[in-house]
């Protein structure tokens, strides 16, 4: 539905719509409702509907169940992430200090595969921390880099292509959302708040420092593998239908390395998050 009218907006605004096209990327948007989940769909909040095995921990306290994707729901609109089973979703909302808690071990992404009943602890006699669970529905349709990327300094745009990329995807999040927030997603190029998300989660997988300038190597070596990250998950905290007040109105955006997605590894995701 939103695809062919994105597709629309642009042959009527952009003369070379071939340049502008070949930066859409395919985008699963994320719509959530206040009603609970049914077993085994995706959702935000509540509890995991696997109930065996061990609940992630950081300093002898357990971590936050985020939510889960039920790849199954996706499969025919999903070229890119298994065709079934979940991505479950965990992070550490106790005191890490005065930042997010995205550092290795402050989060876990887990892929079960379907039939797999080994996952998680019941944890009906647990003191753990719950969000409370809204119901997931998915949608089709595209998003643009952003102008700071790589792919863009490739392309060569012009100011006034810039400009209409910026009007398109105001009546896209129109279109979508009828606001201009960020909208929670998956696949696509993130929604950045503060700088190219790409770099920051290479700079992290690379396991380089988070500093304000970089040596000419580190550069190239961290723009290298910027390209390689998909991004399985962006959730924007400010949402009303998300009740949880550790991270006020910030965007968590969970990527994964191209390598990583092919061989089955989800231990090594990364995550940044941004506010503005």
């Amino acid at each position: 539905m939103y695809k062919d009218r994105i597709v629309d907006l642009i042959n009527k605004k952009v003369k070379d719509e071939e340049k502008i096209i070949r930066l859409l990327l395919p985008t699963i948007g994320i719509k959530l409702n206040s009603d609970k989940a049914e077993f085994g769909l995706s959702k935000i909040g509540g509890l995991p509907p696997i109930f065996e095995g061990s609940w992630p921990l950081l300093q002898h306290s357990h971590m936050t169940f985020l939510g889960q994707l039920s790849l199954s729901q996706i499969n025919s609109i999903n070229k890119i992430l298994p065709d079934n089973g979940f991505l479950c979703f965990f992070i550490f909302t106790g005191d890490v200090g005065y930042r997010y808690p995205d550092k290795k071990g402050e989060f876990k992404v887990f892929y079960i595969q379907e039939g797999n009943s080994s996952a998680f602890i019941r944890t009906d006699f647990l003191e753990v921390p719950i969000i409370k669970e809204s119901q997931i529905s998915f949608f089709e349709y595209f998003t643009f880099p952003s102008y700071q990327e790589s792919k863009m300094e490739k392309e060569i745009m012009t100011e006034e292509e810039l400009d209409i990329i910026h009007d398109i995807e105001s009546e896209i999040l129109i279109l979508i959302n009828e606001n201009c927030e960020t909208e929670h997603q998956l696949l696509g190029y993130p929604r950045a708040l503060q700088g190219p998300v790409e770099f920051w989660w290479a700079v992290k997988y690379l396991g380089l420092l988070e500093k304000d300038s970089y040596t000419a190597e580190e550069l190239f070596l961290i723009k290298s593998e910027a390209e390689n990250f998909i991004l399985i998950l962006q959730i924007n905290f400010g949402d009303p239908n998300i009740e949880i007040d550790y991270f006020g109105d910030s965007v968590a955006y969970f990527g994964i390395h191209k390598k990583d997605l092919q061989n089955g590894n989800f231990d090594d995701v990364v995550l940044v998050m941004q506010n503005t």
